[in-house]
C-alpha cells in the first residue's frame, strides 16, 4: 500500500487499521540516507544533500558535526573552529577511527564522552523510550593539561566538547553534574543535540540514533582581557570520556595599595575551594608588605580586622567553577594601614 486507502467521513471513528495505514505511509515518505545521499534532521526539517554518482560531491565536513561511528560518538573539531584571540586546542582525545570517507580531515575527529546507557529517559509519541543530550563546546583560555604542560609553562587556550543530559530536571542535579564541564570556561556554546531511541518492532528492539546540528560555523569571540592579578589557571585530565580538574592555582599575586606594590607567592593551590581571599599584612613594612592567597579561611578570619591586616574577597567557586569574580571591586583603591 502506498497511500492510506481513503479519507475518513465526518463522525467516523479512527480504527487501528486506519492508524497503522497512516504510520506505514509516513514511514514510506520519510527520507533516508542512501548511496551518495546524506540526510540531516534539524530543527527546521530534513536536509537532503548528495550528488548523483558521487563524482562531484562536496566532501567538506562542517565544524562541530556530530556522528556515531565505529561504536563511538565523535565530534569534528578541526584547528581554528574555536578562536579566542587564537585557536583553541581540543582537549578531547582523537577518535580511535575516522573512516575512509574523510581521510584528509581525519585528525579533526574527536571522541565524545557520551554513554547511551546512562541518563534520564523520555517517551515519544509512539511509546518508544529515548535519551537526549546537548553537545556543548567549552572554551577555556587559562588552562593546561596534566603531564603535558609544565608547572611554569604559560597557560594555553583549550576547548572541550562535553555532553549534558537534556531530560534530567535541574532541580535533581548535584553540583558535580551541573558544573562537570564548566571549570575554567571563558564561554560555552551548544552546537548539537543527540537523541538515542529504542524502537520495538515485531518483538525486537532497534536503536535509532539522530543528530540535530545547531551550529556548523567556526566560533570567534575575539580576545580575552590580558592577565592581571590573582588570575586562576586550571589543570585538566581526561579519563573514561570525562573531563577532570586536577589542580587550580591562583597566579600573579600582586596588588597596588597606598602607593606601593604588594606581592605574594608565585602561585597558591585553591583546588576545590569555595571562597578565595587575598590577605594583606602590612605589619612588617621592611618587605613592602605581604599578600597571601587563602582558600576557605576560618569563618572568623575575614571578619577579624586589625590595623595591619586587610581581607579582600577574590572569588566564589562551585566545583572549581567561578560563580563570582570580585576582583574588580575588591582590588580597586585598596585601603591599608601603614605604620
Amino acid at each position: 500500500m502506498i497511500f492510506p486507502p481513503r479519507k475518513m467521513a465526518p463522525g467516523e471513528h479512527l480504527t487501528a487499521a486506519n492508524y497503522n495505514a497512516l504510520l506505514d505511509y509516513v514511514k514510506r515518505i520519510t527520507p533516508v540516507a542512501g548511496a551518495n545521499v546524506k540526510v540531516d534532521y534539524r530543527l527546521g526539517g530534513a536536509v537532503i544533500s548528495g550528488t548523483p554518482g558521487g563524482e562531484a560531491a562536496d566532501r567538506s565536513i562542517k565544524p562541530f558535526t556530530v556522528r556515531h561511528h565505529a561504536d563511538q560518538w565523535e565530534i569534528y573539531m578541526p584547528s581554528g573552529c574555536v578562536n579566542v584571540g587564537g585557536a583553541c586546542a581540543p582537549i578531547n582525545p582523537a577518535a580511535s577511527e575516522s573512516g575512509d570517507d574523510h581521510e584528509d580531515d581525519q585528525e579533526g575527529w574527536r571522541a565524545l564522552g557520551l554513554d547511551e546507557t546512562e541518563g534520564a529517559t523520555g517517551t515519544d509519541a509512539d511509546g518508544n523510550t529515548y535519551r537526549e543530550w546537548d553537545v556543548t563546546v567549552h572554551a577555556k583560555t587559562s588552562a593546561k593539561i596534566l603531564q603535558v604542560d609544565d608547572l611554569n609553562a604559560p597557560a594555553r587556550r583549550l576547548v572541550w566538547a562535553g555532553v549534558a543530559d537534556r531530560l534530567k530536571p535541574s532541580s535533581s542535579m548535584t553540583d558535580g553534574e551541573r558544573y562537570k564541564d564548566s571549570p575554567g570556561d571563558t564561554f560555552s556554546a551548544t552546537v548539537a543535540r543527540v537523541r538515542v531511541t529504542t524502537v520495538s518492532n515485531d518483538g525486537e528492539s532497534e536503536t535509532v540514533r539522530s543528530v540535530t546540528q545547531l551550529r556548523e560555523t567556526p566560533i570567534d569571540v575575539g580576545d580575552v582581557p590580558a592577565p592581571t592579578g590573582f588570575d586562576l589557571v586550571w589543570y585538566f585530565s581526561v579519563a573514561n570520556g570525562a573531563l577532570n580538574v586536577e589542580k587550580v592555582f591562583c597566579l600573579r599575586q600582586v596588588t597596588a595599595a597606598a602607593g606601593m606594590s604588594i606581592t605574594g607567592d608565585q602561585m597558591t593551590d585553591v583546588t576545590d575551594a569555595e571562597d578565595v581571599y587575598a590577605k594583606i599584612d602590612t605589619e612588617d613594612m621592611t618587605q613592602g608588605g605581604l599578600v597571601t592567597v587563602v582558600a576557605d579561611p576560618d569563618d572568623e578570619e575575614p571578619h577579624t580586622t586589625t590595623h595591619f591586616v586587610t581581607w579582600l574577597l577574590l572569588y566564589n567557586l562551585v566545583e572549581n567553577t567561578v560563580r563570582a569574580d570580585y576582583r574588580e571591586n575588591s582590588l580597586n583603591n585598596v585601603q591599608i594601614y601603614r605604620a
